[in-house]
C-alpha cells in the first residue's frame, strides 16, 4: 500500500521526471567507458583513427547512451572559433555521400551545407571538421547503410566514411540494430579499424545477473519518482516479474511506460501512483498492446505469475518485427500456444 504525500515540485513541472532519471546499468557504463577510452586516445595526438559499434535491439538503451555521452562534450565557442569535440548525427534512411555531407556540414553550422558537387562538399566538410577540432564522429541508426530489403551495403557511402574518418583522424562511434556488424563485415579495411562492438542486451530473466540488473533498475525509478510520487515498490518480489513481462526487459519499453504513469498522475492531479495506473500507462504507452495479451495481463495482482518456459518465450517476442506467417492448424487436443502460457498464470483460490 502507498500512502499520499505532498510533492515537493507542482505536479504540472513534473511531466518529465522519468527522462530526467539516470539509470546507469552496466551496458550502458561500459559503452560510456569505451567511447571515452576512444576520445581519450584521438585527443593525445595519435594518428591511428579507432572505431566501435555501439549494438542491440531497438529499446535497449543504445541512443540514450549516445546523448548521454554527447552531453558530457558540448560545442563551445571560442574567441577562435567554435569547438566541436564531438560531431554527432542520425543516418537517414538509404543515405548518400550527399545526403551525410550536407548534415554533417549544418551540424557544424555551415550556411552554404546544400551548394556544391559531392567532392566539393567532403573536402569543406573536412576542412570545417579540422577548424572545429572535431574529435570523435557519431552515426546513430548505422544499419541504414545496409539495406534489409536487398541485402546489399551502400559501399560507396561505407567507403567515403572510411576515408573522411582517416582524413580528419578522428574516432568513430556508430550505434544501430545487429544489421549494422553486416556494413562493417564486408567492408575489409573499416573492419580492420573497429574494435570489438559494445553489446547493449535485452535483459534475460533467466541470467542471475540480469535479474539482478533488472532490479536494481526498477529500484533506482522507484526512488527517483518517490521524491514526488508515492508509487508501489517497483523492485518488490510481487512486481518485479510482472515488469520484466510487461516490458519484454527492454529498458525503452518501461521508460515509456513509467512516463505515461507520471503524464497521466499530472493530468489527474495526483501525486499517487498505483499499478492499476502502470496497468493502464503500459496499454496507452505501446503501439501494439493486443500483442503483450499472450501472457495474459501482468499486472493483475489475482494471479500468480511466474517465469514458466511459455511466459518467458512470450515475453522475448515483445518489441520484436511482427511476421506475416500463416496460421499452423492446432491439433485436436493439445491446444493453443496462448492456452499454454495463460495456463502459467494460476487464479489465487480457483481453478
Amino acid at each position: 500500500m502507498t500512502c499520499a504525500r505532498r510533492a515537493e515540485k507542482p505536479l504540472s513541472s513534473l511531466r518529465g521526471i522519468v527522462d530526467t532519471i539516470l539509470v546507469p546499468h552496466s551496458a550502458y557504463s561500459v559503452a560510456l567507458h569505451r567511447m571515452d577510452q576512444c576520445l581519450d586516445y584521438v585527443k593525445g595526438g595519435s594518428g591511428e583513427p579507432v572505431c566501435i559499434a555501439v549494438m542491440g535491439e531497438s529499446r535497449t538503451g543504445k541512443t540514450r547512451s549516445i546523448e548521454s555521452f554527447q552531453k558530457k562534450y558540448p560545442a563551445i565557442r571560442f574567441d577562435d572559433g567554435l569547438h566541436v569535440p564531438l560531431l554527432s548525427i542520425t543516418v537517414p534512411s538509404r543515405p548518400t555521400v550527399k545526403a551525410l555531407a550536407e548534415l554533417l556540414l549544418k551540424k557544424l553550422g555551415a550556411t552554404d551545407w546544400e551548394r556544391g558537387t559531392e567532392n566539393s562538399k567532403t573536402a569543406r566538410l573536412e576542412k570545417l571538421m579540422k577548424e572545429c577540432r572535431v574529435f570523435m564522429l557519431v552515426l546513430d541508426e548505422f544499419h541504414h547503410f545496409y539495406d534489409k530489403t536487398s541485402r546489399k551495403v551502400q559501399h560507396h557511402v561505407a567507403d567515403w566514411l572510411k576515408n573522411l574518418v582517416g582524413a580528419c583522424k578522428v574516432a568513430l562511434v556508430v550505434s544501430g540494430l545487429p544489421s549494422l556488424q553486416a556494413v562493417i563485415d564486408q567492408n575489409e579495411q573499416l573492419a580492420g579499424r573497429f574494435k570489438s562492438p559494445i553489446l547493449m542486451p535485452r535483459f534475460d530473466w533467466n541470467l542471475e545477473e540480469h535479474r539482478s540488473e533488472w532490479t536494481g533498475i526498477l529500484g533506482a525509478f522507484s526512488d527517483g519518482l518517490r521524491v514526488n510520487f508515492d508509487v508501489p515498490d517497483l523492485d518488490g518480489d510481487n512486481l518485479s516479474f510482472r515488469m520484466y513481462c510487461a516490458t519484454g526487459g527492454l529498458i525503452g519499453y518501461l521508460t515509456k511506460t513509467l512516463r505515461q504513469a507520471v503524464w497521466n498522475a499530472v493530468d489527474t492531479g495526483t501525486n499517487v501512483i498505483t499499478i492499476k495506473d502502470i496497468e493502464k500507462a503500459h496499454c496507452m504507452a505501446l503501439w501494439s498492446p493486443e500483442r503483450f495479451s499472450e501472457i495474459s495481463n501482468p499486472f493483475d495482482l489475482s494471479r500468480l505469475v511466474f517465469p514458466s518456459h511459455d511466459v518467458l518465450a512470450a515475453a522475448r517476442q515483445i518489441g520484436t518485427p511482427i511476421t506475416s506467417e500463416p496460421e499452423k492448424p492446432v491439433r485436436r487436443g493439445t491446444g493453443s500456444p496462448r492456452g499454454a502460457i495463460s495456463g502459467a498464470l494460476i487464479a489465487r483460490g480457483g481453478s
